[in-house]
């Protein structure tokens, strides 16, 4: 990203007049937090962010950056003008009062970009964490300041509606009253900051008290997180009347406001399937995925097949080392150039049924079918080696858990399963086992033999058309894996240092070396490698076969030094993670990690 300053059609200039003093780089909330496409949204912004008139607001979402003109007089209650983004928004910082959050007018052009807007401050202490700000083709409804706690006070809203409000305490509830109609299905979501509840209720009614509500449905269940910050449910009424809509939050520190929107829709797979969007099962497994995995390794398959004849394998003994070692052995083996596109071969419906009939493929492969009625088997045979690493990918193009939950098995030709996608394992203070079914699974095979693989829904009792299943069945491939940078935003005072973690994945037994390179680093920053003392674990859990389902994980220290006359920057600066697999000293291609906004500031960023 680069900075681009009174340039009309590129900026946004923001203006904030605050008297309280700046104590940290902390933005809690927006409010309202989305906007309808070419409106006016007056917004607060709460949080210690709040610093005085030298302060900016900046959206680093593809092209847009923001920076500060000069301030107007403190007094004034007018804003600064303000001029068009790329991206359809503009703005203005509205005085406010000394103790009370910012004001942030944001104009939104009605061909705005729809989605997810990031802004930042820039303050003098540094930069702050990002928080979002939505631009909807649908109206927004802001919450009443009146409370609404309880159901006598419910807001009436319409049908459909997109509401934005407050969560200010943990257990705070906020009821909404829409009319409905005989047989109206409906779908209900929330999406926030902290753990949420939702909750439907009808006004019933009793021999006590007349205005006593029934629920009628409840969600605090997530699809795969421990907090739940987007509960979703779908209702269909069974007659005319008006029902309650409850919001509440579970968890939320004292004093920590957040925002959250609800939306009422009438009921569609559509605001299903995008509430499911980032579902574990979502990572995409394209034909190519062979070549992608090539690429972050340093170690090379051989590809020189000429000599080999068709339909011939790798005998045992050839692949009996680990999985560095027998790579380029295993490749051969599928008689396949790795850098080539993956074969896709679509399910036999309706005769795939049993072991009996299942359905033969050569490997690798990508299988695309469906579960498509309830109680619906897919069953596929498949022959491996002795000694073949296999990695078994399950995508859901369409629907997911919690709602689609594809389990996979593999059988003996003996008919017994040894292979599964299910990981359990303990948890909760060594007095509880759990389970979870996971996308990725991987087995080295000990005999040679023909195999059955079965891919259900794990329940057997639900399918429709879209529980849609792209299964990849290929051999492994040693690589490095996912890596992560715990870090939201870098502010770094001259002659101090601050510690980044870098956490990296070997994947598919990968004993290779991965180098972090850090790039773009302003003038005076260093960035240096550092030890750590490895904290005390305890006593080992029973983790199950965890290595079947979850790669190794390695951590590593970088610090980045700051010369003591290091300049300060007005402005952010993005640097560049990168990374390079290392193997028996062989290097391989540089691949982009992410970028972390930074600066250096004149005072202590922790004061």
């Amino acid at each position: 990203m680069m900075l681009i300053k009174n340039i009309s059609i590129l900026s946004v200039l923001f203006q904030l007049f605050i008297l309280c003093p700046l104590r940290a780089q902390e933005a809690t909330y927006i409010y309202p937090m989305a906007g309808q496409r070419g409106t006016v949204v007056y917004a607060e912004i709460g949080g210690n962010v709040l610093g005085n008139k030298e302060n900016a607001v900046w959206f680093a979402s593809g092209p847009e950056v923001f920076s500060l003109e000069t301030a107007s007089d403190e007094g004034s209650d007018t804003p600064s003008k303000g001029s068009r983004s790329s991206d359809g928004l503009s703005s203005h910082i509205h005085p406010a009062k000394e103790g009370t959050p910012a004001r942030l007018q944001i104009s939104i052009a009605p061909d705005a970009r729809v989605g997810d807007h990031w802004l930042r401050f820039i303050t003098p202490q540094g930069l702050s964490n990002s928080i979002k700000f939505i631009v909807t083709e649908e109206p927004v409804i802001a919450e009443s300041d009146i409370p609404h706690d309880t159901p006598a006070a419910a807001i009436i809203v319409p049908v459909p509606a997109l509401i934005s409000g407050r969560i200010g305490a943990a257990n705070q509830l906020f009821y909404y009253s829409l009319e409905v109609s005989k047989g109206e299905e409906l779908t209900f979501h929330v999406e926030s900051d902290v753990d949420t509840q939702l909750w439907i209720f009808e006004t019933t009614g009793s021999w006590f008290d007349p205005n006593e509500i029934t629920r009628l449905a409840f969600n605090d269940d997530p699809a795969s997180h421990l907090v739940n910050k987007q509960p979703q449910l779908t209702y269909r009424f069974e007659k005319t009347g008006q029902y309650l809509v409850r919001v509440g939050s579970f968890r939320l520190l004292e004093g920590k406001k957040k925002g959250y929107l609800l939306r009422i829709n009438q009921s569609s797979k559509d605001a299903m399937m995008a509430a499911l969007s980032r579902g574990t099962f979502r990572r995409r497994l394209p034909a190519d995925s062979l070549r992608r995995l090539w690429e972050r390794t340093a170690e090379k398959p051989n590809s020189n097949q000429s000599d080999k004849p068709d339909g011939a394998a790798v005998a045992s003994s050839e692949v009996s080392g680990g999985p560095n070692e027998e790579s380029a052995a295993i490749a051969e083996s599928f008689l396949m150039d790795p850098t080539a596109d993956l074969p896709i071969v679509s399910e036999t419906e309706g005769i795939n049924q049993s072991a009996d009939q299942a359905q033969e493929v050569n490997l690798p492969v990508i299988i695309e079918g469906k579960i498509d009625h309830p109680h619906d088997v897919d069953y596929y045979k498949f022959k491996a080696k002795a000694g073949q690493h296999l990695a078994f990918e399950i995508e859901t193009p369409k629907l997911g858990p919690p709602l689609f939950n594809p389990r996979l098995g593999v059988f003996d030709e003996s008919g017994n399963e040894f292979l599964t996608n299910i990981h359990k394992r303990i948890t909760r203070n060594f007095t509880f086992y759990t389970k979870s079914i996971m996308p990725k699974t991987i087995y080295t095979f000990k005999l040679d033999g023909e195999y059955y693989l079965e891919l259900r829904d794990i329940t057997s009792r639900f399918g429709e058309s879209d529980f849609e299943y792209r299964l990849l069945i290929r051999q492994q491939v040693p690589h490095m894996g996912g890596i992560a940078v715990h870090a939201d935003c870098i502010n770094l005072k001259p002659g101090n240092a601050r510690k980044l973690t870098v956490v990296t994945h070997q994947e598919e037994g990968y004993k290779g070396e991965v180098a972090i390179m850090v790039e773009n680093l302003p003038t005076g920053v260093h960035a240096v490698t550092g030890t750590d003392v490895e904290p005390d674990r305890g006593p080992p859990l029973d983790e199950g076969y965890k290595e079947r389902f979850i790669p190794k994980r390695k951590e590593a220290t970088i610090l980045l030094m700051v010369d003591a006359d290091a300049p300060s920057t007005k402005f952010p600066q993005s640097i560049q993670i990168k990374s390079r697999s290392i193997v028996d000293g062989n290097v391989g291609p540089p691949l982009h990690v992410r970028d972390i906004p930074i600066m250096i500031v004149g005072a202590d960023p922790s004061e």
